[in-house]
């Protein structure tokens, strides 16, 4: 567990938050060498003394998943507003032995759970994000795993839309967990959304979608330590936090000397004490002094 702050700015955490290294759950494209022969030399050479060096190339084996989302009827793309969360039926489909998968192949995990559009400006593109959480049949929250993710509830369908090579964030997450640090687990996967009551089927692509881990307090993502409301004096009231720069909603802590806005993820609004919102605040503002 780590004390202190844990979310700070962008997507940059403060504490030293590791994440699992060598992750199976980025791993989307593997390799196989395979080997070649070269004859080199002068074109239209007569020298019998010409030599071979052998070239290493690589053999891509393409292993993105899929997941099929049926709605029963409910068009979750004409949200606006309160964005109330679509029960939904889903499966998640994983390659394995490296074998291409797609829209009919068998699934590999099978469930239910619920969606509503994610995001702020990206509400106008073609290509939607998703909030998604995994749910039992009597519509309760469920941690599950798929894709080697660890167990979960909370999951993220991050739609690359303005980002043509579709994986920018995946590299950065994928880079920072390299170097030790914490970031979201992402999994490459290609959706399938029916929202006409229908069977799923090719006519149903939405594209390929990077499925991240929802940042949030828990132990396989940021791990900071857990505060009560009892904890309002050092050392428990240093925390774990999480804080969130990023679009303004509800309260939010205004720095003092930049004005700068952040709002704290965890502990929830409902939760956090008077105590810790000012330990928040009085280390923002003599971090702000510092510099």
């Amino acid at each position: 567990m780590k004390r202190g702050l844990g979310w700070f700015s962008l997507c940059v955490w403060m504490v030293g938050c590791t994440g699992a290294q060598n992750d199976p759950t980025n791993q989307n494209l593997e390799t196989e060498e395979q080997t070649t022969a070269v004859e080199t030399g002068t074109a239209n050479s007569t020298d019998t003394n010409s030599e071979t060096e052998t070239l290493t190339t690589p053999e891509v084996n393409y292993t993105v998943g899929v997941a099929r989302i049926d709605t029963h009827g409910v068009r979750v793309d004409n949200q606006s507003g309160a964005r109330p969360w679509v029960d939904i039926t889903l499966e998640f489909v994983e390659a394995v032995d490296n074998e291409a998968v797609d829209v009919e192949s068998p699934a590999t995990w099978s469930g239910f759970g619920a969606i509503h559009i994610r995001g702020n400006s990206s509400v106008s593109y073609d290509k939607k994000q998703y909030t998604l959480e995994i749910r039992d049949a009597d519509g309760n929250d469920m941690d599950a795993t798929f894709f080697g993710f660890p167990e979960e509830e909370d999951w993220v369908l991050a739609a690359p839309y303005s980002d043509k090579t579709l994986m920018r964030n995946h590299l950065m997450f994928q880079w920072s967990r390299s170097i030790g640090r914490y970031a979201p687990r992402t999994r490459f996967i290609e959706v399938y959304m029916e929202v006409d009551g229908g069977t799923i089927g090719p006519e149903d692509y939405r594209g390929v979608y990077v499925l991240t881990e929802k940042v949030k307090r828990d132990k396989n993502r940021v791990n900071v330590e857990k505060l009560t409301e009892a904890d309002n004096t050092a050392p428990t009231v240093e925390g774990g936090y999480l804080l969130r720069r990023d679009w303004v909603e509800g309260n939010a802590i205004r720095t003092a000397l930049y004005r700068d806005q952040l709002m704290v993820e965890y502990p929830r609004t409902e939760d956090i004490t008077t105590a810790q919102w000012s330990y928040v605040e009085e280390y923002l503002n003599a971090f702000e002094s510092a510099l």
